[in-house]
Parts: structure tokens; C-alpha cells; sequence
């Protein structure tokens, strides 16, 4: 039986908290400037597609295709890509140091180590 670190799983609603500070920071909602990229991309992809198949594609799936995800889903986007990082690097750890013994305390030598890493990144 896998016990996941509960540092680990709070990490989610620290991530989401902090992407809710970023967002507040800068007044400008996730995915603003990228929205209007997104959906003129998927109108050529459509586009080209309709072409190639000589069909149209039926109104309420075309809207919801150009429309793209909101802004939950870029957050959610973000925290599962967060969690899986952060999951792999404390099961490999636990895996290259078995002598660790458990996935909370690879958790804990693993934040340890991004923050040493941090720090020496900026010279302190």
C-alpha cells in the first residue's frame, strides 16, 4: 500500500493558491493573451479539415473546438502538470535512496533539495 506524503497532497491547494496570487498580481485572467492564439488556430485546423473531408463539422462541436478550454482548465492543466513533476521526482528519489525508507521523507529531501538548488541558482 502506497501512503502518499501529506505534504504532497496539500501541495495542490498551495499551487492553486498560488496561481490565484499570480493571476491577482498582474490583474489579467489565465489565458487572455493566449485565448485569441488558440482560437484562430483551431479555426485554420478546422478549416483544413472541413476542406480535406468535404464535410462540415456540426455547429455545437465547431464552437466548442474554437472556443478552447477556459480558465479552469488551464489551472487544472497546470496543477496536474505540477503534481506529476513533483510525484516523479519523489518516487525516484525514494527508488535512487531506498535508505530514505518512505515517500514522506523523500518528499521532505526533495523540497530540501529544490530549495538548496533555488538558493544556489541566485547565489546565496
Amino acid at each position: 500500500v502506497i501512503i502518499l506524503p501529506d505534504l504532497y497532497v496539500n501541495a495542490g491547494g498551495v499551487v492553486v493558491s498560488y496561481f490565484e496570487w499570480v493571476k491577482n498580481l498582474t490583474h489579467i485572467p489565465f489565458g487572455l493573451m493566449e485565448r485569441r492564439r488558440r482560437e484562430r488556430r483551431n479555426q485554420t485546423i478546422a478549416t483544413v479539415l472541413e476542406r480535406m473531408t468535404g464535410k462540415e463539422f456540426p455547429p455545437d462541436i465547431r464552437d466548442e473546438f474554437l472556443e478552447g478550454g477556459a480558465e479552469i482548465d488551464l489551472v487544472r492543466s497546470g496543477l496536474e502538470d505540477v503534481m506529476r513533476s513533483t510525484w516523479t521526482r519523489i518516487s525516484d528519489l525514494l527508488e535512487a535512496l531506498p535508505e530514505l525508507g518512505d515517500y514522506r521523507t523523500a518528499a521532505y529531501v526533495a523540497s530540501i533539495r529544490q530549495v538548496a538548488d533555488a538558493y544556489e541558482a541566485i547565489g546565496i
